[in-house]
């Protein structure tokens, strides 16, 4: 027996008519009432609490004003820091007396990039060139003594700051940074961003960018097929999911909010979590993440929070979504009654204002709704995590990208930097640490 969930996309694009000049589907009220009764009767997510927002994708109205600044807001805007130590050390083997041998760092010249924080919905970034933004490279101890120059062009917007090394032989490399950030959570006007329509030409820049090629999206490290062929099968594994949710209708029927929000329902409902995503070394410390790909994930219906992400990701930007994972270090965490850091993970698509052709990003937490219900809510009522989502004001949004997107190495799974050596690569072992904390009261501003 299908799912209510696909029921009511069948009945939705079934009745859809297309709204003069809005190129999206408008439905009738008859068709969405009797879709939404359905949904009533045969109830398969968590009962309505009181207060609930009510949105009505019957109500499309033309955009006459722009949605820029209307649609997203951020509110409780937090000065945020978080400092990061990378440490790479020369790979150590064991001799078969039992002693240690320590390879050394060592090559002619290297070029070494870590992602700069982006702006996203939740965060405004940083300026790697404005005063505040502190790193530095050191090789045993001692720093270089350069500052990074920024490089752009990357998928999402993401930038990279990037140091220049000649003529090095050390033990160990320490990239340290101190990135203050601002946070917030984020307000969403649902309603109105139903009405906001497919773009009549190409994405903005940012936004069509997204649709490049990704690791953990399209393809992982650890399989010998290219990244080409792995992303062939998975829009293969996508397309097929697809026909079954839609019933073999054109998704793109609907308009882009409502299609995003049927089809993180049916993310939601296909895969269950499993494992936390992470890769550490034998002393317990953090080495990068642990990613099995969409097209396992979506196969399989179970993977950890980074694995769901990228699965939605991949069923977005293959619905026609500009898409992109954001990689965050949460505050707060999830330690129960004391505090734990964690490394936590969402997606923000983008729609685009038809007034300004100015691209704005909604972002959505699959995972953290998963851990609310196994079941999605009703499509006409507002749902946590989706748009709106009000717990990120003390998570800071590092990257958008597991591994930077060029033709770098680093020294074990993915883990956000990466570095080209010459004459030769490394062979080398890395760990990261992190840890956030509310930036220190300026101007007289109260602290948080």
């Amino acid at each position: 027996m299908k799912r209510t969930f696909t029921f009511t996309l069948a009945v939705l694009l079934a009745a859809g008519t297309c709204l003069s000049g809005a190129a999206m589907a408008q439905v009738p009220s008859d068709a969405i009432r009797k879709a939404v009764k359905d949904k009533k009767d045969k109830p398969s997510a968590p009962e309505k609490r009181p207060g609930d927002d009510v949105t009505d994708p019957t109500m499309i109205k033309p955009i006459t004003e722009t949605i820029v600044g209307r649609v997203i807001k951020q509110e409780d805007v937090r000065a945020m820091i978080v400092d990061i130590d990378l440490r790479v050390d020369g790979y150590s083997r064991i001799r078969p007396d039992r002693s240690i041998v320590s390879e050394l760092i060592k090559f002619q010249t290297a070029a070494v990039i870590f992602p700069v924080p982006p702006v996203t919905a939740t965060s405004n970034g940083i300026d790697p060139a404005g005063p505040d933004y502190r790193a530095e490279v050191m090789f045993d101890g001692a720093a270089i003594g350069s500052k990074p120059t920024v490089i752009t062009g990357y998928a999402g917007g993401q930038k990279y700051a990037k140091w220049a090394v000649t003529d090095m032989e050390a033990r160990t490399m320490l990239l340290r940074m101190q990135l203050p950030v601002t946070c917030a959570k984020v307000v969403f006007d649902e309603q109105l961003a139903l009405s906001v329509p497919w773009p009549k030409g190409d994405y903005p820049a940012d936004a069509k960018s997204t649709f490049q090629i990704q690791l953990g999206v399209d393809y992982i490290h650890t399989v010998a097929l290219t990244p080409d062929v792995q992303r062939a099968a998975t829009e293969k594994i996508i397309d097929e999911l697809m026909k079954t949710w839609t019933n073999g209708e054109d998704p793109k029927k609907l308009g882009p909010v409502y299609l995003a929000k049927f089809l993180t329902g049916q993310v939601l409902e296909l895969i269950q979590p499993s494992g936390d995503g992470l890769a550490f070394n034998r002393n317990t410390s953090f080495q990068g993440f642990s990613l099995q790909g969409a097209a396992e994930t979506l196969t399989s219906k179970k993977g950890s929070e980074f694995d769901i992400t990228c699965a939605l990701a991949a069923v977005f930007r293959r619905a026609g979504l500009p898409t992109r994972v954001v990689i965050g270090w949460d505050r707060i965490g999830e330690g129960g009654g004391s505090r734990r850091e964690r490394f936590r993970s969402w997606v923000e698509f983008a729609i685009v204002d038809p007034i300004s052709s100015t691209e704005v990003w909604v972002p959505v937490d699959v995972v953290k709704q998963r851990r609310v219900s196994s079941r999605a809510g009703a499509l006409d009522r507002k749902w946590d995590y989706f748009g709106g989502i009000d717990d990120l004001q003390q998570t800071i949004p590092l990257t958008f990208h597991f591994h930077p997107p060029t033709t770098v190495d680093n020294a074990g799974a993915p883990c956000l930097w990466g570095w080209l050596t010459t004459p030769t690569s490394q062979i080398a072992q890395q760990t990261m640490t992190l840890n956030a904390r509310v930036a220190p009261a300026r101007g007289g501003q109260p602290k948080r």
